[in-house]
């Protein structure tokens, strides 16, 4: 016989069980997809991370292309000027970043026309051959900078491409090289992030389900306080702690109340009367519905709560009187004397 009473929290379990098990999945498949997403991860925080680079950047494109009608031949005929804007982009480069430098678009290829490095420079007007050209069409589309990973460069880590846009149209592209170095440093600070998140998450997972198998097992210390032990019976104490979760008009409700119970104690001995007890509960418990509950209210008396669902009055009547029937046909061998054992009452 099963209660639904008994755990007036039980559908709490199940969700806590259906959730948590949903978010140790999410979990491990995250984190067994990471380094699928790490190369779009970086460039997503990587983006973020030279946000603050731009505003500088934008200063130093503002300067080389004010007022200029064709950068290219100005730059070509004009070697002070070419000199002091190469100077311009100098300004840019700090201990992490080991290039800038301006290129611009001729035809299908690209071209040299600012190179901010003292060493290994790109002359003036020299082919640029990029890694992958593909980039720099999709940033003449989007108008948009890009940061890509140079896995293939040494003492490269990644390089950040904007758009420089005149008139609606990019004209050329500024380039900002960083170094492998501050790439693994950043790389560093992002794993060592990401991987206290993941033990974050561990812990608080292994603590929700600590609590979790805690809350478990109090709800069942509490289902096991209710029940007449070796029975399916309740005691009285169910009651009274779950009497307002129970909706009476739901159930008829029946007294059973075993005759002469006091004389069977007050002969034999409590521990025999509980036997009685406990053999009047294994005859009752056949009759009832899995939504019905019974429930020792006192010494010899029981009460049973019979759902109304799908039972009409007569058969509720029909089952009392079986019930009735049942036990006045159970005789029990008491210290070798056999003793009858009655129900004067069903309410």
């Amino acid at each position: 016989m099963y209660n639904k009473f008994i755990f007036s929290t039980i559908h709490k379990v199940y969700y806590f069980l259906i959730a948590y098990t949903l978010v140790c999945i999410i979990f491990i498949y995250g984190y067994n997809q990471l380094p699928h997403y790490e190369e779009q991860f970086k460039k997503v925080v990587l983006h973020l991370s030279i946000e603050g680079v731009d505003a500088s950047t934008d200063r130093t494109i503002k300067t080389i292309f004010a007022n200029e009608k064709d950068i290219y031949r100005s730059n070509l005929f004009d070697t002070q000027k070419r000199t002091g804007n190469e100077k311009e982009l100098q300004k840019l480069k700090h201990k992490n970043i080991s290039s800038v430098y301006i290129v611009i678009p001729k035809k299908e290829n690209l071209i040299f026309l600012l190179d901010g490095c003292n060493g290994n420079r790109g002359e003036f007007g020299q082919l640029f051959q990029p890694v992958d050209m593909n980039i720099f069409r999709k940033i003449q589309q989007t108008k948009s900078k890009e940061i890509f990973i140079q896995d293939g460069i040494k003492d490269l880590g990644f390089t950040l491409v904007k758009p420089i846009i005149k008139n609606e149209t990019v004209v050329a592209f500024l380039l900002i090289d960083y170094t492998q170095k501050s790439l693994d440093n950043f790389m560093s600070s992002v794993r060592n992030v990401v991987d206290a998140l993941f033990k974050v998450i561990l812990i608080s997972l292994s603590l929700v389900f600590i609590t979790g198998i805690y809350f478990i097992y109090i709800t069942y210390k509490k289902y096991k306080r209710y029940k007449v032990k070796g029975t399916d019976a309740y005691k009285r104490t169910f009651l009274t702690d779950n009497y307002e979760r129970i909706y009476v008009p739901d159930y008829y409700i029946a007294l059973v109340d075993i005759d002469f119970f006091k004389r069977i104690n007050d002969i034999y001995g409590e521990q025999e009367g509980n036997s009685v007890i406990k053999e009047v509960i294994k005859k009752i418990t056949p009759f009832l519905a899995k939504s019905d509950a019974l429930i020792q209210y006192g010494g010899g008396e029981f009460l049973l709560l019979i759902e109304k669902k799908n039972l009409d009055i007569e058969t509720f009547k029909y089952k009392m009187e079986d019930i009735r029937i049942a036990i006045e046909r159970l005789n029990l061998v008491i210290a070798n004397n056999m003793e009858k054992v009655t129900i004067s009452k069903v309410h």
